[in-house]
């Protein structure tokens, strides 16, 4: 996928007329599906811990 297509699937729009906060927004939003993915590693790290225990 080259740059042009990502950021139209992204934000619906070309690269002149994103605003700073439809970034802002995403940036936000990536980060908060980091922390869930995150978290998912945590709660399976500790299950594989009791089951080696």
């Amino acid at each position: 996928m080259d740059f042009k297509r990502f950021i139209m699937s992204k934000f619906g729009k070309d690269i002149f007329s994103i605003k700073e906060d439809d970034i802002v927004k995403e940036r936000v939003k990536v980060e908060k599906e980091i922390e869930k993915i995150s978290d998912d590693l945590k709660g399976i790290q500790e299950k594989i811990q009791k089951l080696m225990l």
